[in-house]
């Protein structure tokens, strides 16, 4: 959709938060990442201009969206959001599995995840806290995370443990999850890059699906 002869305040704000998955790690240089996929699905169905405000980092663990979030920039951008999607927790759990490797200290993994659930309490805390003042409808979409790391058997299981906390969040109004996990799984040579951590065209088009189906209400009350 042209954004040509749109003003300002007639288009919607679409924050990105999260990791190198939110920033098209893993395509060719001119490729688009699920972000720009997403936004092209979203202003199809809601008919109206979508402005894109990336704030994603290669390398991000939760710690660090936690500390983007509350750069003042940034967090004025979340208030003023319809559209929001996360991708994080991954670089938590290849952290976790490079100090398990080094040391064989399953430990890390169980650190890792008691993290992982206070950064990702807090994430969602803030985020709930900036739009609270909010005067218009949002909606919050995060990806859950696939297994980056299948040769190591326990990666499988702490991944679990991160998804079926992510899932809890679904408790607060307007967020919704989408299963990356499950799609990803066992299809890894087709849907990831050559890397075999970040997903390829392909991939990144499945991402931009499975959030598109989980829907756009309350946004389509306003269309």
């Amino acid at each position: 959709m042209s954004l040509r002869n749109y003003k300002t305040n007639e288009m919607l704000q679409y924050v990105v938060l999260g990791d190198s998955l939110s920033m098209s790690v893993g395509t060719s240089f001119f490729s688009s990442g699920f972000p720009e996929r997403y936004l092209y699905f979203a202003e199809n169905i809601l008919k109206k201009p979508i402005y894109l405000n990336n704030f994603a980092q290669s390398g991000a663990t939760t710690e660090v969206v936690l500390k983007c979030i509350e750069v003042p920039f940034i967090a004025e951008k979340i208030h003023q959001a319809q559209m929001i999607t996360l991708t994080i927790g991954r670089n938590d759990v290849i952290q976790a599995a490079d100090t398990f490797i080094r040391h064989k200290n399953k430990k890390a993994f169980i650190t890792t995840l008691r993290n992982c659930r206070e950064n990702m309490n807090r994430i969602f805390d803030q985020i709930y806290k900036l739009k609270q003042m909010s005067h218009h409808p949002f909606i919050v979409r995060a990806a859950n995370i696939y297994n980056p790391l299948p040769e190591i058997d326990e990666s499988a299981y702490w991944i679990n443990q991160f998804n079926k906390h992510l899932d809890t969040f679904t408790s607060l109004p307007h967020v919704k999850i989408a299963d990356i996990y499950s799609i990803f799984k066992e299809k890894e040579k087709d849907l990831l890059s050559k890397d075999l951590l970040h997903p390829n065209e392909i991939g990144y088009q499945k991402i931009a699906e499975a959030i598109n189906q989980l829907g756009y209400e309350p946004l389509l009350k306003n269309t």
